[in-house]
């Protein structure tokens, strides 16, 4: 006898499976899907493999495999056969993490994140994860219950996020600094994710705001200007920095705070100190010089154009005007002008994202081409 009932639930998150999944449940593996990375994915000698034969055989299906902490990062594909053919019709790649010492729910979605923003990052565009599946077991657990006929299922999450129209013509995937086409291709993609993964304590707020960014991509507004700029301000190493040492300004203010007290200006001498200080750090064209001069050294000088320099320092400009509501643009060239300062900071702040990745000679090329990509 069968009992339906039905129920409203309201929830952000619904884990569906063969059993509860109780809250403090710590999962193991992780698989899942992201959307628009099948072409960078796409090994010729590993997808021409595939076949009836090798199905089911172990690792057949495995494409790399990342060791990163106590977790595993691989891909590998899916594939669907039909009766006629001996090779599949349809090959997909999918993604997985494995956790040695295993996560609860509030914690693994991070680790997905940071993958689904890498390949973002990769292709230029907001990408975001799906079919999402975890399971209690490792791979290696899973296996031996399966064998044993012990092996349940894997349990479903299901999320409530807003869906980001991506136009798949405009993604990059011929000029991504990744891809896996190859075995040494492959060998560059492994090392630029786990840097990526290893360095994500320090970078998860620029990871985050650059998927912020991505997701403005299709318009060309004010929001869109201020959402690279505040991915730009949060990559490491973009903050001004001191260009006189500090024992120098400790020496000039001395010097000045007693030549203060010679003319009966008393106490001044921790005013003349941060006044120091302010002059003493690099001017905002010295910091756009500095960084734009670090991602020619990366990727060659003709990677911008030369008045790369003047669009940041107007992006700056307008920045101001937008976040005192009054930009407006009062001509198609003052517009022109808008448009490139945000593609002027998309690509600094790209371009800054990967610069220290151990991608490939090749990859570096592919990726060189970005400015006049965004532009």
């Amino acid at each position: 006898q069968l009992s339906v009932h039905h129920q409203k639930i309201i929830s952000d998150v619904a884990v569906i499976g063969p059993d509860q999944w109780l809250q403090n449940d710590r999962l193991k593996n992780v698989t899942f899907r992201i959307n628009h990375t099948k072409a960078l994915l796409n090994h010729r000698n590993k997808t021409g493999l595939l076949s009836k034969v090798t199905l089911g055989k172990e690792n057949a299906s495995d494409l790399f495999c990342v060791r990163v902490g106590n977790m595993n990062f691989r891909a590998g594909y899916g594939s669907r056969y039909s009766i006629e053919h001996d090779h599949p019709i349809e090959i997909w790649p999918y993604l997985e993490i494995e956790f040695d010492d295993g996560a609860i729910l509030s914690e693994y979605l991070e680790y997905v994140l940071c993958i689904v923003q890498f390949f973002s990052a990769s292709v230029g565009g907001y990408l975001q994860p799906s079919e999402l599946k975890i399971c209690r077991l490792s791979r290696d657990e899973m296996m031996v219950a399966i064998k044993n006929d012990q092996f349940d299922d894997f349990h479903s999450v299901e999320y409530i996020w807003r869906q980001i129209e991506v136009d798949a013509m405009r993604l990059w995937h011929g000029h991504s600094f990744v891809v896996a086409y190859d075995d040494e291709d492959l060998l560059a993609l492994e090392a630029c994710l786990a840097k990526w993964v290893e360095r994500s304590p320090e970078w998860k707020k620029a990871y985050s705001l650059m998927m912020g960014s991505l997701s403005h991509k299709n318009e060309m507004s004010p929001n869109r200007l201020m959402a690279a700029w505040r991915w730009f301000e949060e990559i490491p190493g973009t903050e001004t920095i001191s260009v006189v040492a500090d024992k120098h300004i400790a020496t000039i203010s001395q010097y000045a705070s007693n030549k203060a007290d010679e003319l009966v200006y008393k106490n001044m001498h921790k005013r003349i100190v941060g006044a120091l200080k302010r002059i003493g750090t690099e001017t905002n064209i010295q910091r756009f010089e500095r960084l734009v001069g670090s991602v020619r050294d990366k990727f060659g000088p003709g990677i911008f154009e030369d008045e790369i320099v003047e669009h940041l320092e107007r992006a700056i400009s307008f920045r101001g005007r937008v976040a005192h509501g009054h930009l407006g643009a009062n001509s198609t060239s003052e517009f022109r002008q808008f448009a490139k300062s945000i593609y002027a900071v998309e690509a600094l702040s790209f371009l800054l994202t990967i610069r220290d990745l151990p991608m490939s000679e090749a990859g570096a090329k592919r990726a060189a081409n970005i400015y006049s990509l965004v532009a």
